[in-house]
């Protein structure tokens, strides 16, 4: 007969059923050993223990027990078995059947604490291991030494606490602040600071944001809190109070332009850069004012993007337009009913306040030739007026114009003429511009523009004209500032020697 390889556990086994089958002449006998390898069981189960791992309290004069579900291993489970605490407990293992029982030399500290463990090689008669480990957290003596809440604020069932409010905790012993900590509970849950007194009696809980208007929380305090000595709570701790002393709904009571303490009325005129200040009557929530506020151009009706930010006291909340507005245009500041203050109370009705811009117009400030001769030139603002004029001797001349903002260079070409002076006839057959060109292109600033004329008849005057108006010369437009233009048409007057 061939051997059957040992790696094989399966082919072993039914080898030994068969040779054991030989031996017993054919007959169906089978020693209990062998059962057991053919018919699996289940580890072994706790039933009960001493002290009940729900209750965790081992009274004063018990002894420690621990039941199974069949007869055990004394020798394996005794070796599993390890018991914690102040005071080195030892003790003498005896059994009852399927029982444990460990009988302590000395008594247990009063309301010490303790920890009993049976590890996973507990095993049982059969040879069958427990598995898992079996742990049970446990006190011993009476309630006179645990630790208690004797006190707290807001007291159970209290109504009308201010949302400022903190919550305060008293307890009969010093207190292990992070076992504490981690066992409280409010709900709806807000984050806040934990503070402690000088020897750990008095926990105050500080939340970071005000308690949210009529609502009803929960404070609890698990028995999983512990005093200083490791001696826990003996029971959860709950108490219920519910918010709320405000029942006036908030109002604005003004509306500031930044650094002019005035308050703006209906149809005042602001600055096209300015920010504007809301103040309210008393402290807002702060997450529901930005999304009921807006800035709206009467004429078109469109929404003016804005930045908005709160005080320190969410109180005053600033509108920055994210661009300076159009001059010379009319607005309206607007804040809905959805506006709400910390206690959920609402404006009760919608505040409109319009307001209009200041002129803030493109202009000329100075200009100047720089060829054939360089010099300053004198603008005038009327034909019939003329001021000093610039001259050339070759009908050639460049003149640079400074601004006051930058300028769009597409809206030149088409703003800027040139006259003859003499009942503005059209310009003779040779003058023309031969460029008009941003500053830049010669190194100059970004608010000047270069331009180039040719062609000038001798012994003759012209008017160079810029053309004002909302559809005239403009500035640029960036993302800092939007178009402007000139109220008036500037004329340059030249001579030609």
């Amino acid at each position: 007969m061939k051997w059957i390889p040992e790696s094989s556990a399966f082919f072993s086994t039914i080898f030994t059923f068969i040779m054991l089958h030989s031996a017993c002449g054919g007959k169906n006998y089978f020693p209990e050993s062998f059962l057991y390898l053919m018919i699996p069981e289940n580890p072994p189960v706790i039933l009960k223990s001493v002290p009940d791992p729900a209750v965790k309290i081992l009274p004063e004069g018990t002894s420690i027990s621990i039941l199974f579900d069949r007869d055990m291993d004394h020798k394996s489970v005794e070796s599993s078995f390890t018991l914690t605490g102040p005071g080195q407990p030892e003790g003498i293992f005896r059994w009852e059947s399927a029982k444990l029982i460990y009988e302590l030399k000395e008594p247990p500290v009063p309301g010490g604490s303790y920890i009993l463990n049976l590890n996973g090689n507990a095993s049982s008669a059969k040879g069958i291991k427990m598995e898992k480990e079996y742990i049970v957290h446990f006190t011993s003596g009476s309630s006179s030494d645990f630790p208690e809440i004797i006190s707290s604020f807001p007291a159970g069932s209290e109504t009308d606490i201010d949302l400022d409010s903190e919550i305060q905790v008293i307890f009969t012993k010093p207190m292990n602040p992070n076992a504490v900590q981690k066992s409280f509970n409010l709900s709806p849950h807000k984050d806040g600071t934990f503070l402690w007194n000088g020897d750990f009696t008095v926990l105050t809980f500080q939340p970071n944001l005000p308690f949210d208007h009529a609502v009803m929380y929960n404070v609890r305090i698990s028995t999983e809190a512990e005093d200083h000595q490791g001696i826990f709570l003996q029971k959860n701790f709950n108490l219920t109070f519910q918010t709320g002393t405000d029942f006036t709904p908030p109002f604005i009571s003004s509306l500031h332009v930044q650094g002019n303490p005035a308050a703006l009325e209906a149809g005042s005129t602001v600055s096209r850069n300015a920010s504007f200040l809301i103040k309210f009557s008393e402290k807002m929530d702060y997450s529901s004012v930005p999304s009921c506020t807006e800035m709206i151009q009467s004429d078109s009706r469109s929404s003016v993007k804005g930045i908005l930010f709160w005080d320190s006291l969410f109180q005053t909340l600033t509108f920055t337009p994210e661009i300076p507005l159009s001059p010379e245009s009319k607005y309206e500041l607007f804040v809905s009913t959805c506006a709400r203050d910390l206690s959920g109370l609402h404006l009760e009705k919608d505040y409109i306040l319009p307001f209009q811009t200041n002129p803030d117009y493109l202009k000329i400030l100075s200009a100047e030739s720089i060829y054939p001769l360089s010099e300053t030139i004198t603008l005038s603002s009327d034909f019939s007026q003329p001021s000093n004029p610039v001259s050339t001797d070759n009908g050639n001349l460049e003149i640079l114009v400074h601004f006051s903002h930058t300028v769009d260079a597409g809206s030149i070409p088409s703003n800027i003429n040139l006259n003859r002076k003499i009942d503005r006839l059209p310009e003779g057959p040779h003058a023309f511009f031969t460029s008009i060109l941003p500053g830049t292109f010669k190194g100059f600033p970004d608010t000047t523009v270069l331009i180039s004329i040719s062609g000038l008849s001798p012994a003759d005057e012209y008017a160079l004209e810029f053309i004002g108006g909302r559809n005239g010369i403009l500035s640029s437009y960036n993302l800092q500032e939007s178009p402007v233009w000139m109220q008036q048409n500037p004329i340059i007057f030249i001579t030609v020697n």
